[in-house]
């Protein structure tokens, strides 16, 4: 039997598939995990938040965007494709969405700790990034309802491939939102009160321990940055990551230097 030309059977496994994702929230409080929700590795702040640190803030960043580079890489087959999965693809392209839905959840999660920050730039700058990976979740739930409607003989409304395209115009929006607000934080990092001689700031409020750990961290989460330093990496979120690289790379001088 079919409803609206899709059968009983997908719509079955559908609902299992997406049983789990407004459960999303409950993976990541310990304890209170239900029992068949797999939190994501790595769905849980890694290192101690301290709000008011721009150095800690930029870790909890760099983490965002190595949990959303995983749900991208899960999506990718939706993602990459024009106009979206095929329906050949349904099984596989519902599961890297509900994979991107959850990252992006814990990616939002991860970052909140930031939200309440006394730093009013930490706190803003973390509450768009909450917002941004909020979106980019839900758009999750959109791309599925897209996908569903190729199944669908008679469509009222724009067609499911206008609406994809639409959809993609969107996230590149969010995808640049979430950029301008990395590049807020690595606006922080820079030391206002130290310019040379031709008036331009040129040290850093890190010392140079901070800036090489950040830096082993971010090729922890990113290793293509290391391994290819002169590549673009493939990925949205793997250029975002790219830009952190190139910005501790670009010769400012640590506090603890002259």
């Amino acid at each position: 039997m079919k409803i609206g030309g899709v059968t009983i059977a997908l719509w079955l496994f559908i609902g299992l598939v997406l049983l789990p994702w407004p459960y999303a929230a409950w993976a990541q409080q310990r304890p209170g995990i239900r029992p068949f929700v797999k939190p994501p590795e790595d769905c849980y702040l890694l290192d101690p938040a301290e709000p008011e640190n721009p150095y800690a803030f930029l870790r909890a960043e760099i983490q965002t965007l190595s949990l959303a580079q995983r749900g991208e890489q899960a999506n990718a087959r939706m993602l990459k494709t024009p106009g979206g999965a095929s329906l050949d693809d349904m099984d596989k392209a519902i599961n890297g969405l509900r994979e991107e839905r959850i990252e992006n959840t814990c990616a939002s999660f991860v970052i909140s700790y930031y939200n309440h920050s006394k730093d009013p730039a930490i706190a803003a700058i973390a509450g768009d990034l909450i917002s941004s990976y909020n979106a980019l979740g839900k758009m999750s739930d959109e791309l599925l309802g897209i996908h569903l409607q190729k199944t669908i003989r008679k469509i009222n409304g724009p067609s499911p491939q206008k609406q994809f395209a639409d959809l993609m115009a969107k996230r590149q929006a969010l995808l640049r939102s979430v950029a301008n607000q990395i590049n807020l934080s690595l606006g922080m990092l820079v030391d206002d009160n130290r310019a040379n001689e031709q008036g331009e700031f040129d040290h850093l409020i890190l010392r140079k321990v901070e800036i090489r750990n950040l830096t082993n961290y971010l090729y922890t989460q990113f290793p293509s940055l290391k391994d290819s330093p002169r590549t673009l990496p493939s990925g949205d979120f793997g250029r975002l990551a790219a830009n952190i690289r190139d910005f501790l790379a670009r010769g400012f001088k640590p506090a603890d230097s002259p």
